[in-house]
């Protein structure tokens, strides 16, 4: 098992005034006090530095990844919509548009002769394409081409 504590100080990590972790030292010869607590101060302040990137990097990861989910179904679902759907931004500048806006108007957002315009954005929603839908019935996805 564990070897013996005969001396522990358990340290609490902040960031930004928030607790985000701990770490614990064990079984140094005289113990612990108040100046190896300050002389810890900069690497505990580190370490709760990298605590709180790793926090925001995970949190950033899973709204990134719930926000590919949402712009899935959203694709997915004005896919299978049998009404023509367009999103402009203020700046009329086409950002969206779904198989049945184009089939019923003829328009393509990339072509220079529209009253619309293309974003180049790379945060634009790409024109619907719902192959690869759950929802999609194999008589709906041969009917929209």
């Amino acid at each position: 098992g564990h070897p013996p504590l005969r001396s522990f100080l358990g340290v609490p990590v902040t960031h930004g005034g928030e607790f985000v972790g701990a770490f614990g030292i064990a079984n140094r010869p005289g113990g612990y006090d108040m100046s190896l607590v300050h002389s810890l101060h900069v690497f505990t302040s580190c370490v709760g530095v990298m605590i709180a990137s790793l926090n925001e990097h995970e949190r950033l990861q899973s709204t990134k990844k719930l926000l590919e989910q949402k712009e899935s179904l959203f694709r997915c679902l004005t896919g299978l919509c049998p009404l023509g759907i367009i999103h402009s931004n203020q700046n009329a500048q086409c950002r969206f548009v779904n198989e049945k806006w184009i089939e019923w108007m003829k328009h393509d957002c990339s072509s220079s002769s529209s009253s619309f315009s293309s974003s180049s954005s790379s945060s634009s929603i790409p024109l619907s394409s719902s192959s690869g839908c759950p929802y999609r019935s194999a008589s709906s996805s041969s009917s929209s081409s």
